[in-house]
């Protein structure tokens, strides 16, 4: 195995007095002479490439085009090497983990996946430098108590698990690189995934969490692999190191107990609404708890100052995003009066997305929207996609990542005005949300009378077909949208609110021929479901 070493700077490679990092050939020398053989006694198959990256980077001063000269030199040689080692400062290192997986993953006009990433790629960093010395020109050892040593030795470890992914390695273990984030400042233990399980563990032994790692297995031709798909992907990446540091602008806010009216003058400052040439083209807003945020007016919110700014600046063209201030935790609007008035700005919710994963795939995505000229609604929908493990799978079931729904479990529109959940009882039902309340089941799988039993199971299968089977796995009902395996049947049940432009509906959708395979609701036919139930007898 070969594994490519991209050295950026940060603190790991850090020496002088006072630190500064060294530089990529300084680096490379001092790691050869003192990391490096003892790296081999322990792996001795393993073959290691310094792969040239330029100037060290100071993490604190990182821009996104930055990321982008990390994906051009990860491609390089991205032909001749199995696994790679990106050394990064602490600072930003949860940003970079994230911003090159939204930046390896290729998305057609269509906003679909046709680039995917197949080899491991680590990102790791220290909170002490790897050596000491005064000089690294005068000689160097490795620094005692540095957590640098472990680290990366520690992420030599998970890049043969062979893990098709950008990932974060810290203290023992091995994050999603769209769901780690730093939350200590001054410990070994500075990283964490608050809403999503390490994918390993690395202690005496190392131990592979196999239910955190989601593995797909798309088409050799999206493979990066694959030329064509590598030729796609760098046209993409051209597209976004075109449009530089300042052509996509996105920017932060936090809810905070204060005037509604400065708080609206405040929005209004940051959004640039009176001037195109500064106006954002997204905002994150950080809101309390599960998504709620002061309106300015709580008895008509309609009324109140900061909606007005919101509602003004939607109509202007910006993507709102809302988010939560809180560690972990979901965001669901519509959970309290408070945040319910978020859908009428059309402000798409964050769900499960930690702070930096929804910067990095904000900018991403309106990157994209600049290149392909989408429209608000089509960002807003596919905003809520989940393209590199970054957030739950909320409005859809997909072949390509969240495939089933059990007992209990639900799926819910981009609005929050449609949800469709495998009841205990009554298997898969959808209600519709309107004035606050949730109504009768306005479409279900099965007949309405009969009790289908615990434990069953709502799923997206491989060939295109969804069905509702038993624990027995005894099929019940199935939508009939099989396909022949050979036409690449990556689809996915597909639910979107009353707000949307075409109504509420729940639909199967083929993303690799772009055709709807089946619209369950509204019906299509007079079944009342456009699909079969299978009976028992």
């Amino acid at each position: 195995m070969k594994l490519g070493i991209v050295y950026t700077g940060g603190t790991i490679g850090c020496f002088y007095r006072p630190l500064r990092p060294m530089t990529s050939e300084e680096f490379a020398a001092l790691f050869d002479q003192h990391a490096m053989p003892i790296i081999a006694a322990k792996y001795p198959q393993l073959r290691m490439q310094h792969i040239p990256f330029g100037s060290a980077l100071d993490s604190t001063n990182i821009q996104p085009m930055d990321w982008c000269k990390i994906v051009e030199t990860i491609l390089s040689a991205y032909m001749t090497c199995d696994c790679f080692l990106v050394l990064h400062g602490t600072d930003t290192m949860a940003y970079t983990a994230s911003a090159l997986s939204f930046l390896f993953t290729g998305v057609d006009t269509n906003g679909h996946r046709d680039c995917i990433i197949n080899k491991p790629i680590i990102v790791t960093g220290s909170q002490l430098p790897l050596f000491d010395g005064e000089n690294p020109k005068a000689g160097a050892q490795i620094r005692f108590n540095s957590d640098a040593f472990q680290n990366i030795c520690g992420a030599v470890t998970c890049a043969h698990y062979g893990i098709p992914k950008v990932c974060l390695f810290f203290n023992n273990k091995l994050f999603l690189g769209t769901r780690a984030q730093k939350t200590s400042s001054n410990q070994f233990d500075a990283f964490s995934s608050p809403n999503y399980p390490p994918l390993a563990q690395v202690g005496i032994e190392a131990t592979l969490n196999h239910g955190s790692v989601k593995l797909h297995f798309p088409s050799k031709e999206k493979l990066l692999t694959n030329p064509l798909a590598r030729e796609r992907l760098q046209a993409q990446l051209d597209y976004i190191s075109s449009l530089g540091n300042e052509k996509i602008r996105v920017s932060t806010f936090e809810a905070y107990p204060a005037n509604s009216k400065h708080l609206a003058g405040q929005l209004r400052n940051i959004l640039h609404l009176d001037n195109p040439e500064k106006q954002l083209h997204g905002l994150i807003l950080e809101a309390y708890g599960a998504g709620n945020f002061p309106s300015g007016n709580p008895a008509e919110p309609t009324k109140g100052e900061v909606y007005q700014v919101l509602a003004e600046a939607t109509a202007k063209g910006v993507i709102i995003v809302n988010n939560t201030r809180c560690l972990s935790g979901i965001v669901d609007s519509s959970a309290y009066e408070a945040g319910s008035w978020m859908a009428s700005v059309r402000a798409v919710s964050a769900y499960d997305l930690t702070p930096v994963a929804l910067y990095t795939k904000l900018l991403f995505m309106l990157s994209l929207a600049h290149r392909y000229n989408w429209s608000g609604d089509t960002i807003r929908t596919l905003l809520a996609g989940n393209y590199a493990g970054e957030m739950l799978d909320v409005h859809c079931l997909d072949t390509f990542g969240q495939r089933e729904l059990w007992p209990g479990e639900s799926i819910t529109s981009l609005d929050g005005t449609a949800r469709l959940t495998n009841d205990w009882y009554r298997g898969p039902i959808l209600r519709l949300r309107q004035n606050g309340n949730w109504s009768e089941p306005v479409w279900s799988a099965m007949d309405s009378s009969r009790d289908v039993g615990l434990t069953c199971i709502l799923r997206m299968q491989s060939d295109g077909n969804l069905v509702f089977r038993n624990h027995t796995l005894e099929c019940l009902w199935e939508s009939g949208t099989a396909k022949d395996a050979r036409e690449e049947p990556y689809s996915r049940l597909e639910l979107t609110g009353l707000t949307h432009p075409e109504g509420a509906s729940l639909q199967i959708y083929n993303y690799v021929s772009h055709v709807v395979t089946k619209r369950l609701f509204p019906v299509e036919d007079d079944t009342g479901t456009g699909a079969k139930r299978v009976s028992r007898d």
